[in-house]
């Protein structure tokens, strides 16, 4: 609908120039997180997993029983466009993990399993049991949360824009303001889980170092603890720039006429 050349939003503009177009609240913020779940590799690999872990347990009625007896609430398959999916596929993980890695271990020693099951459920506790994920795991849980409130919100058919951006500025604020404490406290947490496990944080990870005109190569050496924050910090970073980008927009209308909202109109008496 937003078709600069064929769209809804072009024939309006066509007829009357001073229409404002605004783009869909809900479908923004979906998209504001989408892209910061694409922005690294390590986020595309963690929701990797996520999505491996589920489609694990789907293949099979025997072992999404066996799931299901351990994690009382089940997501269905993501959609890309429905972020709301990734907090229903990422909190029992978050919550149940202990029981859900249990259920994986019990599965690499069932002779009732099948070889390629077996294998499978193994290497999922392998890629399960890591810094990065345990770390990465508490980091999307404490940003999805609070947008998916904020999504349902959205939803209300209620909710009228003034509403809306004063919601998505909340959200925006939060997430840019307390970023550097939400880091410290997930890759805290994270170190606990490792600790918990048993799970050997590497101590070095080398990464091309970009250069800039004049410098010499070399690999910038950053520790797992610096890498994760790097990583934790440029997906926040993303989602400050997505959310003043894509609602721009609307916070321009609401600059301009969010204050017809806030007026108490008299009641009129004939």
């Amino acid at each position: 609908m937003a078709g600069h050349r064929s769209g809804a939003r072009q024939r309006i503009n066509e007829k009357n120039s001073l229409a404002v177009f605004v783009n869909c609240a809900n479908h923004s913020l979906s998209l504001v997180g989408v892209h910061a779940a694409k922005q690294d590799t390590a986020m595309v690999s963690f929701f990797g997993i996520i999505e491996s872990l589920y489609s694990f347990f789907f293949r099979s009625i025997q072992r999404w029983v066996k799931l299901k007896d351990v994690v009382p609430v089940a997501s269905k398959a993501e959609a890309e466009t429905r972020w709301s999916t990734r907090i229903e596929a990422v909190k029992p993980v978050q919550v149940y993990l202990e029981k859900i890695v249990d259920v994986l271990d019990s599965m690499t020693e069932d002779v009732s399993q099948k070889i390629d099951a077996q294998s499978d459920a193994k290497q999922l506790v392998k890629r399960i049991l890591t810094y990065e994920f345990l770390t990465l795991l508490g980091f999307w849980h404490k940003l999805l949360t609070p947008m998916d409130r904020v999504q349902k919100r959205l939803q209300d058919m209620r909710m009228n824009y003034h509403n809306v951006v004063s919601d998505t500025k909340s959200l925006k604020g939060q997430f840019h303001d307390a970023k550097e404490k939400l880091v410290d406290e997930c890759l805290e947490d994270g170190k606990i889980l490792c600790e918990k496990w048993e799970i050997e944080i590497e101590r070095k990870r080398p990464r091309r170092k970009t250069r800039m005109a004049g410098e010499n190569a070399r690999d910038a050496g950053l520790s797992a603890t610096e890498e994760k924050k790097r990583v934790m910090m440029g997906a926040l970073d993303c989602l400050h720039k997505e959310m003043g980008d894509r609602f721009s927009r609307l916070f321009d209308v609401d600059s301009k006429f969010g204050f017809l909202l806030d007026v108490q109109w008299p009641l009129l008496r004939f």
